[in-house]
């Protein structure tokens, strides 16, 4: 009996891990594609790409600015947030596309 709670903690563990490693993957991606977005807006040399992220992706990045918080919420609930985690650099993430939304207004 105790060897299956063990192997169920473990397991656990291990999907909390991809789940965080996941969620900062997202926020990166979205934090690089407000960039974009941003070098746009102020007139920097920029290629088709980013004329495509303007055009294309505000709306997926509009709602991500809504959901990527609460999925991460969600992810920490009962356990420590710690500095060298990988939800706490997702935190960092999006505390730093919030920055950037706020100075692009």
């Amino acid at each position: 009996m105790q060897n299956t709670d063990h192997n169920s903690t473990k397991t656990r563990i291990l999907w909390a891990k991809a789940v965080d490693i996941t969620l900062f993957a997202l926020c990166f991606i979205h934090l690089i594609l407000w960039i974009m977005r941003a070098s746009y807006i102020t007139g920097s040399y920029t290629g088709d790409w980013t004329t495509w992220v303007y055009h294309h992706l505000y709306t997926p990045m509009y709602y991500a600015l809504y959901g990527l918080p609460i999925a991460l919420g969600v992810s920490v609930i009962n356990r420590k947030l710690s500095v060298d985690s990988f939800p706490f650099l997702s935190l960092k993430s999006l505390v730093i596309t919030y920055i950037l939304i706020f100075i692009l207004r």
